[in-house]
């Protein structure tokens, strides 16, 4: 749902973050998203829409047996085709301590700021990333998504007093 709300309003959303979710428009209906879920999308499914600069942070398990890592990598893939713009690339791998070992790829623009960001979590599951052994569907060795979600959503922070221009004053 995040990415649909990020490609239909990117006026509203300063960002988006996503744990093991669906590109846009990827499935149309429950059977497609299923199939989709399992198989992945083929490139022909992944469509791109006009250029929307909505900065994305995407978090999967390389062993996710419930949403295969392909979409993972088709969110990331349509953002990239979809930035407007020049994107440079960094790639860092790193191990949380006692936990688990994984890739975070930094797409930066022009301006140098983190764009998109592309976390793979090695051996990782379809669970939640970081989270609390007391909960359900989450896998303490991290890192922590939670923690990585809302330090991207502080560095794109929308400033204060901002007016949308598709929202009518009351």
């Amino acid at each position: 749902m995040a990415v649909i709300m990020g490609h239909t309003y990117p006026d509203v959303y300063a960002a988006v973050a996503v744990h093991s979710g669906l590109p846009y428009q990827s499935a149309n209906n429950v059977v497609s998203a299923l199939t989709v879920m399992k198989k992945s999308p083929s490139a022909q499914r992944i469509r791109h829409s006009s250029k929307v600069n909505t900065p994305i942070i995407v978090f999967h398990g390389d062993r996710d047996g419930t949403v295969e890592q392909g979409n993972g990598a088709g969110i990331i893939n349509q953002a990239i085709a979809n930035w407007s713009g020049a994107l440079s690339t960094d790639r860092h791998a790193s191990e949380t301590k006692g936990g688990r070992t994984y890739t975070r790829d930094v797409y930066r623009d022009a301006q140098g700021k983190n764009a998109i960001e592309a976390w793979t979590i090695h051996g990782g599951d379809h669970l939640w990333s970081g989270g609390n052994s007391h909960g359900s569907h989450t896998d303490v060795l991290g890192p922590s998504a939670s923690e990585q979600f809302v330090r991207f959503f502080k560095e794109h922070a929308i400033p204060p007093n901002t007016v949308f221009s598709n929202v009518a004053e009351h």
